[in-house]
């Protein structure tokens, strides 16, 4: 518990602090659903966990409403994940780092 109380926070906030960048093919995901009219947030970070997803669609309850105004006012949406080639070793089976965000 002490180790955990003393190191835990400087841990979670390096974490949190890497920056990530998204795939070509996650771009190319993410532009499908915003020209599907869809309010859309690359790389939004989970507040509990510190983990980023790959997207975060927000729901909007009017059509036309602006990107802004529907998340403002969003409590919901829904999260993607997208697993692209990078995600995979050659023999198909998943990276570590792939296996644990699971």
């Amino acid at each position: 518990l002490a180790l955990r109380e003393t190191v835990g926070p400087g841990c979670h906030a390096a974490f949190v602090e890497q920056v990530t960048q998204a795939s070509r093919s996650q771009q190319q995901v993410s532009e499908a659903l915003r020209g599907m009219r869809l309010s859309v947030q690359d790389e939004a970070e989970c507040p509990r966990s510190g983990y980023s997803f790959d997207m975060r669609v927000y729901n909007t309850s009017v059509l036309g409403q602006s990107i802004e105004d529907s998340r403002q006012r969003a409590v919901d949406g829904w999260v993607v994940e997208f697993d692209g080639p990078s995600h995979f070793l050659a023999c198909r089976t998943p990276t570590g780092a792939t296996v644990i965000k699971r």
